[in-house]
Formats: C-alpha cells, structure tokens, sequence
C-alpha cells in the first residue's frame, strides 16, 4: 500500500486536486460511469484537458453546466441529498465528512445553529462533482498515509455572496483552526484566494500529516493545473510515494472525526415497564445510535422514566413518528450534539475455537485496538464449554489470525 504525496505551492481548490489524482492514474472513465449512476451527468458536461500553465503539462477539468441547480441549499437539503446517494459506504462517508466540515466552519462564522447553515458558492454543481469525484479517487487509491506541504493561502480580497471577504476568507480560517492546519501566507504569492473552502476542506479530511516526508520514494506524479492566470505555472503536485521513513516525532496521529447527532428525550409516568421496553425496541429497530432510561421524580411525587435516544439528524423525524405512535409521550425534546469520533473497521479474528467477529479502532497514539462481539463469545461458549474470558483470551493471543471485511470509516 502507497501514500500520496500533496504540494501546494499556489493554494489548493477542489478541481485542481481532483485533476491531480486523474493524471496520477484515476481512471477518468470511473468518474464519469458513477457520476452517470446517480443521474448527476444530467446537469453537467465534465472534460478532462491536457493543458500546460506557462509551459508546466498536467490536467486540467473543465465542467460546462447542462442546467442550472438551486444556487442555494441547506446543510440538512445537502445532508439529505448526499444519505439518498446509491454509492459506496466508504465514499459516501468521506463526501458527508467534507460538507461538514464546511457547514461547521459556516455555522461558526455566521454564529448559527447547523441546521441553519446554507450554502451560496459550495451549493454549485462544481463544487458537487470535485467533492464527488476526489472522493472517489481516494478510495480507488487507497493510500496508507497522505502527506500535504502547508497550503498557500493567497492575499487580497475577494467577492463572496456575502460581500467583499479578506483572503484567507472566514470559512477556510475556521476550517484550519479547527484541524491545527498550518496555513502559508506566501510572500511572493498572488493577491487572490488560492485555498479555497472546498480545497481546504478536502484536505482537513484526508491528509494525516502537514509535512514533507524525511525521505521518500516516488512511483508516479499527478500534476492538476487551476484556472486563474497568475503570470506562473499554475498547478498543485500529487506524487505516489512509498519507503517512507518517519522519525520519533513524525509518528501519525489517526484523524479524528467531528459528528452532529440529535438527542430526542422524554419523561414517562403512564406507561408500564412492558410497553417502555417495547417503545426502548422499536427506537432501536428504527436507527437509534442508542437509547437509556434511568428514574426520575416528576411532578406531584410520580416516579417516571427518563427515555433518551441519540440518532443521526437524518432520522430524526421517522424517530418523532415512533415516539408519538408507539409511545404515550405527548411531548418530545430535542437537542443537538456533537461527539468525536475514532476510525474504526469490522473484521474476523481466527482461533482454535473458531471465527471471532470483531471490531478494530485506531487510537490517537497509533496503537490498534479490538473488541470482540460478545455474542460471538457466547456462541462459541457454548459449543466448546469454554468461558466467554478464555476465549477471549485465545483471541487476544491470536491477533495475527486478524482479517479485515471493510476499509477505515468512521461508522
């Protein structure tokens, strides 16, 4: 397994990385076939150029619009639209995780809740495809690691559907404090905006370390090429790397993951512990994350039940029908959350006794974790006679009988 290697010497947008990883080998062809599956080639003509800037060969997208989409769309629209997509797990993951990366710089800077967010520029059909397409490309690749050089911010000022914004505009500041990305001002850089929010978005996702590798081997280059003129070459570098070598200090650290959820609440005095159990079932069954309930006092001295429910925003409203339906609650609270989430992956750890199915996770300091399914302990508890915790203990001594069924995600 490779690592990629990024250079931004005038900044980063979305096109300019994704023609990067096209020239560096991504099949143009797969593009255009999954973006013909869920019916976005409909709206647009997409073109991969062979171009030069002052001289320097590389690729060059070019994306003539068929028709015009809504300018303007919520980050609940967006979020809605990108679940419905018939892609990949793995993929679709990634795309959800660059649309909200900008949606939460968004909601900071305009002082809102994320379900206000909307979107102007990064609502445009473009900005869809090169989330879409860099997306995809990763996941064809699949690199072990990516590397990335600081990107060159720009200078000046420019015109957003906002007004006239200082460069680096407020979105990509936010985005950049938030993951502890290192900007460059670039002091012969052009005064324009060379990081865009797509740009820096897909970065704060992808790349694990902001730094040249102490050496490295190159297999293959990608060279995209941005539109502006800038009197220069314009171009962002992509490179196939492998050998690399990591001193003490360049250890890398997993990438975290930042998610909404929705908390749905209620408290119950008129319902038996039979029919909480039921209601507990269905809100499980229905998409919960998970679901507690611990005592409370409620009014008039009435012992009740506190009910709570964590969920992905997305199923927030099927959620409401199960409570008011299957429930005797006439009323239900809703609060937004967010948690931090480690990679993880699904797989089979193989032992004496039999297959084990487990769970991987990847912890901030690079040690690999695993966690058995307890029902796979039960199971083969029964059948050998042996306890869950020897078994668990056989499996523990045999990790490197571990297989993988799935890529990293945070899901």
């Amino acid at each position: 397994m490779k690592n990629l290697y990024l250079e931004c010497p005038i900044g980063i947008s979305g096109d300019m990385f994704l023609a990067a990883l096209i020239d560096l080998g991504f099949p143009e062809n797969l593009l255009k076939d999954e973006v013909k599956k869920i019916g976005l080639n409909k709206s647009f003509k997409l073109e991969v150029i062979e171009s030069k800037s002052y001289g320097l060969r590389g690729k060059k997208i070019d994306i003539e619009k068929i028709k015009t989409l809504p300018s303007i769309k919520s980050w609940l629209t967006i979020e809605k639209e990108i679940n419905s997509l018939r892609i990949k797990d793995s993929v679709k993951v990634n795309i959800l995780n660059v649309f909200k990366e900008i949606a939460l710089a968004e909601s900071v800077v305009h002082g809102c809740e994320l379900s206000d967010v909307h979107f102007h520029e990064l609502a445009s059909i473009e900005t869809l495809v090169n989330i879409f397409g860099v997306c995809l490309a990763i996941d064809f690749f699949k690199p072990k690691n990516i590397y990335c050089t600081p990107p060159v911010v720009g200078s000046g000022n420019i015109k957003t559907a906002h007004g006239v914004m200082p460069v680096p505009v407020p979105c990509v500041m936010e985005i950049a404090k938030r993951n502890n990305i290192q900007l460059s001002g670039g002091s012969d850089s052009p005064e324009s905006e060379l990081t865009t929010p797509t740009g820096i978005a897909l970065l704060s996702v992808f790349v694990d370390e902001f730094k040249q590798p102490s050496s490295i081997k190159i297999s293959s280059i990608g060279i995209g090429l941005g539109k502006k003129d800038f009197c220069r070459p314009n171009f962002l570098r992509l490179s196939q790397i492998d050998n690399v070598n990591l001193g003490k200090q360049d250890k890398l650290i997993p990438k975290l993951s930042w998610e909404i959820l929705i908390v749905q609440e209620a408290w119950i005095d008129d319902s038996s512990p039979e029919d909480l159990a039921d209601l507990i079932t269905k809100l499980r069954k229905g998409g919960a994350l998970d679901v507690i309930s611990y005592p409370v006092q409620m009014k008039k001295g009435r012992q009740g039940m506190n009910i709570q429910a964590i969920l992905y925003s997305n199923l927030a409203e099927e959620l409401r029908m199960i409570w008011f339906s299957q429930g005797t609650t006439i009323g239900l609270r809703e609060t937004e959350i967010g948690r931090w989430v480690l990679p993880r992956r699904k797989g089979v750890c193989f032992t004496r006794f039999g297959e084990i199915k487990v769970k991987q996770v990847k912890r901030p300091n690079g040690e690999l974790t695993i966690k058995p399914e307890h029902n796979d302990l039960l199971k083969i508890s029964k059948e050998t006679d042996k306890s869950p915790d020897q078994i668990r203990k056989e499996m523990f001594q045999s990790l490197e009988n571990f297989v993988p069924s799935e890529d990293w995600s945070f899901e």
